[in-house]
């Protein structure tokens, strides 16, 4: 029977069909030929299939250019998976953003869980100055030796930073029907049928989530290793360990922080608060006549809360995952759309394989020029803080019992200047002038023979030098691609890390050769280098409305 009713709309002819409409014949005698009759030799298999039950509207073009018109205008969608499938439930699922998309949900409590655990970053290595001296004591190392630690840590960041990539498109790895993340990725592969294999997808919410909880549980080692006491081997293992956790954990919140640029200035200013209480709890605890390695056993409480910290926060709930799920469904779904036949001879336009990021980032000229950048700063920031306990006590005559206080005034300085960089980040550029203010510190240590002086100047030079390192990130966040902004980063914190060994490494060289008197010569030395190239280093405004400004 014939229980549809036909209008005309834009030239195209519409049938409203209601429920309980039972189709009886796909074609009724009369019907025009052309498409009408192409139309109903397909639907000839359908006879007496009966309709859903609600009104539905069929739109039948009247010739086969409106048909071509028709489909252009609509939004098709290439391939679709069975309605029962489980690929089709999770395209299906429309989850509602949340209010700070695309930042995700429990933003607070990442950004929180995020500043803790770069607390705990700082508070393990500030305290290298202050208990240095307590090292080449009881394992008999001199300044060259004692400055293979911090070659230990450029080992393993650069590690930690090569590997970065593999080490998260593993940790990401899912069975493409999963609705929740998993905790062992790694083991899906093993135990699962070779057929399955195909299933398989990445989820960059359960890497970032996976990777956190393994950097912080390797950081804790850190803490374990130190407190055993095990001698020059047992901790050039330790800071290795450590700088491979820093690398992991950096690689997943400085691209989290970046999505709002004020982070990075309040979470490396955590860092700098955790490097002025390392030494402040250490110095208090070695004057009350506890043997050093007791301070890392007791860090271990807060290495534990750390990890609980970051498992809790960064799991991903059920709506940001499917989410993702359904991004991840919706490309690979028009990855599959139908392609035009390649001929032998003919150059194929089919999907290439993704590039491999750290290959892209190497190959951007900014990117080694930021990176060299960061390793300046970061060798001039070390080699003014890490033997000036020792410039002290040696040239000026410092009380044992109370130079250990220098290096938390200098972490303070730092941790006050990323405070107020996070808060004045859109307002301009004058880093230069810091880096310049930071040259005339120096030459104060040089020449004034006073243990204050000399303390206040280092506290300025921490203050002064605080922004340059969320500045640098903030730069490469303007001017870098975003697809490779977690490697790009990782990379930066790399040359930091190589920065931070390599001088140092030189440094107490010098120092052995010439003496200790010559550390102002290379601070000065450093400091002059480094606002010359930042003067020289070229910025450019961020163009969206949370951008930092000139950087």
């Amino acid at each position: 029977m014939d229980c549809s009713n036909s209008s005309t709309r834009d030239g195209l002819r519409v049938l409203d069909i209601p429920h309980d409409c039972v189709v009886q014949s796909p074609c009724k005698s009369g019907a025009s030929p052309g498409l009408g009759s192409a139309i109903a030799q397909g639907l000839s298999p359908l006879t007496s299939a009966r309709m859903p039950d609600h009104s539905s509207k069929v739109i039948v073009p009247r010739r086969i250019e409106e048909y071509h018109r028709q489909d252009t205008m609509d939004t098709l969608v290439p391939f679709a998976p069975s309605p029962t499938s489980k690929e089709a439930s999770l395209l299906d699922y429309d989850p509602q953003p949340t209010e700070n998309s695309p930042v995700g949900e429990r933003f607070a409590w990442r950004i929180a869980s995020g500043y803790f655990a770069y607390f705990l970053c700082g508070y393990g290595d500030g305290v290298t100055a202050t208990i240095l001296p307590y090292f080449m004591v009881d394992f008999n190392i001199n300044f060259m030796t004692g400055s293979l630690f911090y070659a230990a840590s450029t080992i393993g960041f650069l590690t930690g930073t090569l590997l970065l990539e593999r080490i998260f498109q593993a940790l990401g790895k899912i069975d493409r029907s999963s609705t929740r993340s998993s905790w062992f990725p790694l083991m899906s592969p093993v135990f699962s049928r070779p057929s399955h294999t195909r299933y398989t997808s990445f989820s960059s919410l359960q890497a970032r989530h996976l990777g956190v909880i393994i950097s912080s549980f390797l950081h804790g080692m850190f803490f374990m290793i130190m407190g055993t006491r095990g001698g020059f081997p047992a901790i050039f293992v330790a800071y290795a360990v450590a700088a491979f956790a820093r690398s992991i954990l950096t690689g997943s919140l400085n691209e989290f922080f970046s999505i709002e640029p004020k982070h990075l200035g309040y979470g490396f200013s955590m860092w700098g608060l955790g490097s002025v209480v390392s030494p402040l709890v250490c110095q208090l605890v070695i004057a009350q006549g506890v043997p050093w390695y007791k301070f890392y056993l007791g860090s271990l409480v807060a290495s534990v809360l750390n990890v609980v910290f970051l498992t809790i926060a960064f799991r991903p709930t059920a709506n940001e995952f499917l989410r993702e799920r359904r991004e991840v469904e919706r490309e690979r779904t028009l990855s599959l759309s139908p392609t035009p036949t390649v001929h032998e001879g003919e150059k194929s336009l089919g999907k290439k394989e993704p590039p491999n990021t750290l290959r892209v980032a190497l190959s951007l000229p900014f990117q080694w020029v930021i990176s060299l950048l960061a390793g300046l700063y970061v060798a001039s920031e070390t080699t003014s803080q890490c033997f000036m306990v020792t410039f002290l006590l040696t040239m000026r005559d410092a009380n044992p019992k109370t130079v250990g206080y220098v290096t938390s005034g200098f972490f303070g300085g730092i941790t006050i200047g990323r405070l107020i960089w996070g808060y004045y980040t859109p307002r301009g550029n004058i880093l230069y002038k810091l880096a310049l203010l930071t040259l005339v510190m120096q030459f104060l240590i040089w020449f004034v023979p006073s243990v204050v002086v000399n303390s206040v100047a280092l506290s300025v030079i921490g203050l002064l030098y605080g922004p340059l390192f969320p500045a640098c990130l903030s730069v490469a966040n303007d001017m870098l691609p975003q697809d490779i902004r977690m490697v790009s980063m990782a990379l930066i914190s790399s040359s930091a890390s190589i920065g931070c060994a390599v001088f140092p490494f030189v440094t107490g060289i010098i120092l052995n050769q010439k003496g200790v008197h010559t550390l102002p010569y290379v601070n000065v030395a450093l400091s002059g280098v480094l606002m010359c190239y930042w003067a020289c280093l070229p910025t450019k405004k961020r163009n969206t409305s949370k951008g930092a400004g000139n950087a």
